[in-house]
C-alpha cells in the first residue's frame, strides 16, 4: 500500500481515497502517511463491506477491501470507476476470494496482497499492477521477527483455537528479547526462509482453502443466529473465509472476546493479533477521528461495538470446532 500512494502522491499530488472505516488500521496508515485525504464511506450492515451507494463524486481513489475474504460488489466499483477513479484493491484478506468467477485481485488498477493473513506465510505481500512500478531491486523491506513468526505459525497450524496457551508462550518470548534487537528481528531482502514459507503455502492452497472453507460451513450451520448474525456473501461471490465474522445482537464485543479468549478460543476484534484484541473505533483513533462523521457512518457506529471474529484454521479438528461452538453459543446467550 505505502509503494502505491508513494507512486501517487509523487505523481497526482493528494488525492481524496474512498475507503471503509472497518478494516485494520495498518489498512489507512499509508494513505495519511502518503498526504492523500480518506473519504470514510460507511459500510454495508450485512456484508460488512463498504457501501458502494454511499461513495462521493469528488473521491479520486476506491479502495475496496474484501473484509475477511468476502468479496465486495466489484460490479458497483468498476461501474463507479468510469468516471476516471482509480481502484486500488486491497486483498489482503483475499488471496482466493472469488468474485463473478474471477479471483479478487483482477479488478484494480493495482490490487494488493497479504502473504500472512491467509496463507500463514511468515511475511511478505503481492502487488498486482496495470503499470510498471520502477521499483528497485532489492529493495530493504524492514526488520521481521523470523524466529518469533516460525514459532506462532507452528502454535496457531497445532492448535488455533487455544489462545490462552499460544498468547502466554508468545508474551513469555517477547520478554526475552534481547538488548540487541538484531539477534531477535532478522534484517531482511529476499530471506529463503520466507520464501520457503510462501512457497509451500501457495502450492498447497487449494487443500488449505478447501478445508477452510468446509470448517467455516460446519461452524456456520450450527451456530445459534438468534445471537450471532453471521456476515453475509453476496450470491456471486465466494469467501475464502481468513476470518469469520460474526455481529452480535445482544452483546458487546470486549466482553465477549474475553470470556471466549478466557475459555481457550482465539476470537478477535478486526485485528489478528494474538495478544491485541480490540481495536478502538475510528472516532477515538487520534490520526483518524478528523476524517470520520458520526452522521456519515451510522452503520459502522453500530456494528463497531459488537463485531466478533473466530479463526478458521484447516487444521482444526471436529472435535476443536465442537467445542468452539458450544462455548460460543453458551457465551452469546448468557
Amino acid at each position: 500500500m505505502d509503494i502505491i500512494y508513494k507512486k501517487l502522491y509523487r505523481e497526482k499530488g493528494s488525492l481524496n481515497v474512498s475507503v471503509s472505516p472497518l478494516v485494520c488500521f495498518d489498512a489507512l496508515y499509508p494513505i495519511i502517511k502518503n498526504n492523500h485525504n480518506i473519504n470514510f464511506v460507511d459500510i454495508n450492515p450485512k456484508t460488512l463491506n463498504m457501501d458502494e451507494k454511499q461513495i462521493s463524486e469528488d473521491t479520486q481513489i476506491i479502495q475496496p477491501i474484501h473484509f475477511g475474504g468476502n468479496p465486495q460488489n466489484m460490479d458497483k466499483i468498476s461501474e463507479i470507476s468510469k468516471n476516471g477513479q482509480i481502484i486500488l484493491e486491497d486483498c489482503a484478506q483475499g488471496y482466493g476470494s472469488i468474485y463473478n468467477n474471477k479471483f479478487v485481485g483482477n479488478f484494480g488498477d493495482y490490487s494488493v496482497f497479504s502473504l500472512m493473513k491467509n496463507i500463514y506465510g511468515l511475511g511478505g505481500g503481492v502487488i498486482i499492477s496495470k503499470e510498471d512500478l520502477n521499483m528497485p531491486q532489492n529493495k530493504e523491506l524492514g526488520y521481521i521477527p523470523t524466529t518469533y513468526r516460525k514459532i506462532k505459525r507452528l502454535l496457531e497450524s497445532k492448535s488455533t483455537y487455544n489462545s490462552i496457551l499460544t498468547t502466554k508462550i508468545l508474551y513469555g518470548l517477547l520478554s526475552l528479547r534481547p538488548t540487541d534487537q538484531t539477534k531477535f528481528y532478522k534484517e531482511y531482502t529476499v530471506n529463503n526462509t520466507i520464501i520457503n514459507s510462501i512457497y509451500s503455502q501457495i502450492i498447497n492452497f487449494d487443500i488449505l482453502i478447501n478445508k477452510r472453507m468446509a470448517n467455516a460451513d460446519y461452524i456456520l450451520n450450527r451456530v445459534n443466529k438468534d445471537y450471532l448474525e453471521p456476515q453475509n456473501t453476496l450470491s456471486n461471490a465466494v469467501s475464502n473465509y481468513t476470518r469469520l465474522y460474526f455481529v452480535l445482537t445482544e452483546k458487546n464485543s470486549k466482553e465477549t472476546i474475553k470470556s471466549l479468549r478466557d475459555c481457550g478460543i482465539g476470537a478477535n476484534h478486526i485485528t489478528q493479533d494474538s495478544v491485541k484484541y480490540f481495536q478502538d473505533s475510528v472516532f477515538k483513533n487520534n490520526f483518524f477521528s478528523n476524517y470520520a462523521d458520526k452522521k456519515n457512518l451510522k452503520e459502522y457506529s453500530d456494528v463497531h461495538d459488537r463485531l466478533i471474529s473466530l479463526p478458521i484454521s484447516p487444521n482444526l479438528s471436529k472435535k476443536e470446532m465442537d467445542y468452539i461452538l458450544k462455548v460460543l453459543n453458551q457465551v452469546c446467550r448468557c
